[in-house]
């Protein structure tokens, strides 16, 4: 009885917070919060997993190539937050599509040997249109580095991991404000409006980190849909993709949410 009255008044300071601190709150934020209440570390864990897998599944069904399952280890990173989902799609999809950033490293290869023979130039002053005529071999690389739908689709998930990496590494730093924050409030407050004061705060800056990045994901899919256009492949796994982006999303703000409630 004890415990349900504590999530209850832990879930009422959230939403207050939440209230004071946003003119609008999105149901599903709501929902994530109440999932940090309502769930344990285990049952999140268990979630994470779950989705990990099934988005995984969808994914191997919407591509040509063959992606193989997660490990037990890459779950259980995944259960204990060391790994994002997004972070082992990315690694599977590299497994199964090495040479989609082939392209990008025979490009800074190519760049290497031109600059090599310009120191001969100045003594040889009539080989110097050939490097203008060079362009020539753009045309015939076209076809050899054109990129498959997968190899697009392998790249795509990787932004989205690097991105995910980024982003959640700037929400540490709004947590560790938030957390300076309450500690000089307390000083002039009650304890109770302190953590309020400082939760507001930690919700307004983490919503302006995630306005930014599901701005930038729009975008990286937005790239992606007009990749897939020009191939004429199918456009599918682009829902699917953005399932799993909101689903990691919500879970990491229940993580959050879970972290600050056990304190207190």
């Amino acid at each position: 009885m004890k415990k349900a009255l504590k999530i209850a008044a832990v879930v009422i300071l959230v939403l207050v917070a939440v209230a004071a601190a946003l003119a609008v709150w999105q149901w599903k934020n709501i929902s994530a919060l109440i999932s940090g209440m309502r769930y344990s570390d285990e049952e999140l864990a268990e979630i994470n997993v779950s989705n990990a897998e099934s988005t995984l599944a969808d994914m191997n069904s919407q591509v040509s190539v063959e992606l193989r399952e997660m490990t037990e280890e890459e779950k259980q990173k995944i259960a204990s937050g060391e790994l994002s989902q997004t972070a082992v799609m990315a690694q599977i999809f590299a497994e199964a599509l090495p040479e989609a950033s082939a392209p990008e490293a025979d490009a800074g290869q190519t760049v290497a040997p031109e600059e090599a023979p310009k120191p001969d130039s100045p003594s040889k002053p009539e080989q110097e249109p050939e490097p203008a005529a060079k362009p020539s071999a753009p045309k015939g690389e076209t076809p050899a580095p054109a990129k498959t739908a997968d190899q697009i689709v392998a790249e795509t998930v990787a932004q989205l991991s690097a991105l995910q990496s980024s982003y959640m590494g700037r929400i540490d730093g709004a947590v560790k404000n938030a957390k300076a924050y309450y500690d000089q409030q307390k000083t002039v407050t009650s304890k109770a409006a302190a953590q309020s004061n400082a939760l507001s705060k930690l919700i307004g800056d983490v919503n302006s980190l995630q306005t930014q990045c599901d701005a930038e994901v729009e975008g990286i899919l937005s790239n992606l849909s007009a990749e897939l256009d020009a191939r004429g492949a199918d456009k599918s796994i682009i829902s699917t993709i953005r399932t799993a982006y909101e689903n990691e999303k919500a879970a990491q703000k229940a993580a959050y949410v879970k972290k600050y409630a056990d304190k207190l």
